[in-house]
C-alpha cells in the first residue's frame, strides 16, 4: 500500500504510477498465483467504496514494466 500526499501547493492534474513487475522464486515447483498480477485501486479520500480500479496496473500476469 502507497499513500501519497501532494505538497506542492498547487491542484495535481495528472500521476503516473510505473514499477517493474516481476516474479522471485526459488528453484524448484512453480508458484500458482490464485490471481494473476496485482489488483491496483485508487482513492482520492480513502473512504469505504470510493475506490477505483486501475485497469492498466491489474490483473497482469506477464512480468514487465506498468505504468499507468
Amino acid at each position: 500500500m502507497a499513500t501519497l500526499q501532494n505538497n506542492t501547493g498547487n491542484a495535481a492534474t495528472a500521476l503516473t504510477i510505473e514499477y517493474d513487475l516481476g516474479e522471485l522464486n526459488a528453484a524448484g515447483p512453480t508458484v500458482v498465483e490464485e490471481l494473476p498480477g496485482h489488483q491496483v485501486y485508487y482513492s482520492l479520500t480513502g473512504s469505504a467504496n470510493s475506490w477505483t480500479l486501475i485497469p492498466a496496473l491489474s490483473g497482469i500476469g506477464t512480468p514487465g514494466r506498468l505504468s499507468a
